[in-house]
């Protein structure tokens, strides 16, 4: 039986992998040449947890327990691909933030490497990445599922000195030119001929850049990095004080962003390029953020394949059991992507997507995304958002008025996910939830609260 590696790049678009780019991506390219590269696989919310979640069961939010309004943890009972590969023999390890652990995401992993200091995550050039290589090579035992999840991307965005314009000509692109030199070592270190290697995101992101003229570029600097660092190192009975500056700053900032802006006859999408934020008030239900890449190398997998059909990120690991040769699971919302890895089968079928979670009380919205369409609508019902994704890419104009029937069409399809009910679980009151607590401070280190 084969190895599994699966690496998460936290916030990795998949327009930074395929298309136009400024990214330096050697060892990424390779493993497209040699593999199969989906080019749209759609996160079902732009929140880690829920997706990871989705992922690791191949069930939509809905049935995991980690939908709706609020952070919670997993239900209980839900079973899943971990359990499912343990019983076939493998050991299975993971590096992943402790919000994950408190969220009972990874709680089926045998192994669990630290990944956290003070303000949450390890990066990669902090000492993970040779932690990574290092405990690839201890392996001896096979088979092994390893789940590598790699916070780097995540803003704010720290990139290592000596990483010029030469490497992107955004952070955002220079740290994945970054990445891709561990993605390297990472994969060298691995048994080629018994691994899998499997690379993909838990959701997008917004990217603060726009390509008008010189291009403009309102990504964050030096002074929201120190707040973040600062605010992540205050001593507990200063958290509250530092947590109220932090708000007032970023709220300054996010106005001088629009000042900025300001009769520059923008886009919508461009607006929204330079001046959202996954942590602001919105569905961010766009593909900026939910739209991420989905590579295939190794043992089975077809070299040199591009697919750019809507597949979903449910259907990461009924792929991966397909190509071990191992049966899955019954009553999956994901299925296996092999036959169009192999040039064959039709579409994957309608990717549920939703809001992100809130800490506090917000709106919930909730939607499908197929092919040609996406459609979003309030969980109460009202407010019917549709986007023609063929003629409108940058989901600008809301068509739903002059479209019922596309609307009605695509409310039956979400009835029908939504009315799937929950497996094993499902959500519950936040309130009972005795590590509620923990799981808020954790967010805070995230800069999601």
């Amino acid at each position: 039986m084969h190895n599994v590696l699966l690496i998460v790049v936290d916030s990795m678009r998949s327009d930074r992998i395929h298309g136009k780019r400024t990214a330096l991506t050697p060892n990424i390219d390779r493993l497209v040449a040699g593999g199969t590269l989906f080019t749209t696989s759609v996160s079902p919310v732009a929140a880690t947890m829920a997706s990871i979640g989705s992922i690791f069961t191949g069930l939509f939010p809905t049935r995991t327990g980690l939908a709706g309004g609020s952070y919670q943890g997993a239900g209980a009972g839900l079973g899943g691909y971990v359990p499912l590969l343990k019983r076939h023999g493998y050991s299975t390890h993971a590096t992943m933030t402790n919000l994950a652990e408190l969220m009972g995401v990874t709680k089926e992993f045998d192994h669990h490497l630290t990944a956290t200091k003070h303000n949450n995550y390890l990066s990669l050039h902090d000492g993970l990445g040779e932690r990574l290589v290092d405990h690839i090579g201890s392996l001896d035992a096979s088979p092994w599922l390893f789940y590598m999840h790699l916070n780097d991307l995540h803003h704010p965005i720290f990139v290592p000195p000596g990483l010029g314009d030469g490497h992107g000509n955004t952070d955002y692109d220079r740290m994945i030119s970054y990445i891709d030199t561990w993605i390297g070592r990472i994969v060298g270190a691995a048994d080629p001929e018994k691994t899998l290697v499997v690379i993909t995101s838990d959701h997008g992101e917004y990217v603060r850049f726009v390509p008008r003229g010189g291009g403009i570029n309102l990504e964050g600097g030096a002074v929201e990095r120190m707040l973040w660092r600062a605010g992540n190192h205050a001593p507990i009975a200063l958290r509250p004080v530092t947590e109220r500056v932090s708000a007032a700053l970023h709220g300054i900032r996010s106005k001088m962003r629009e000042s900025k802006i300001r009769g520059m006859d923008l886009s919508n999408l461009e607006e929204r390029a330079l001046t959202a934020t996954r942590t602001l008030p919105g569905h961010h239900m766009f593909d900026d953020t939910l739209v991420t890449p989905l590579l295939f190398y190794g043992p089975g997998v077809e070299g040199g394949r591009l697919v750019e059909r809507q597949v979903r990120n449910v259907d990461v690991f009924p792929t991966i059991m397909d190509l071990l040769g191992i049966g899955g699971l019954d009553d999956r919302d994901g299925t296996s992507l092999v036959p169009l890895m192999r040039g064959r089968g039709a579409d994957t079928g309608p990717a549920y997507i939703e809001s992100m979670p809130t800490i506090t009380k917000s709106r919930r919205f909730v939607g499908v995304r197929t092919p040609a369409f996406k459609y979003i609508r309030g969980d109460d019902g009202r407010d019917p958002i549709l986007f023609d994704l063929s003629a409108d890419p940058g989901e600008e104009h809301n068509i739903a008025g002059e479209n019922p029937g596309a609307v009605e069409d695509l409310e039956g399809i979400l009835r029908g996910i939504l009315d799937h009910g929950a497996a094993g679980g499902g959500p519950g009151d936040p309130g009972d939830d005795p590590g509620r607590e923990k799981v808020e401070a954790e967010l805070r280190k995230l800069g999601y609260v």
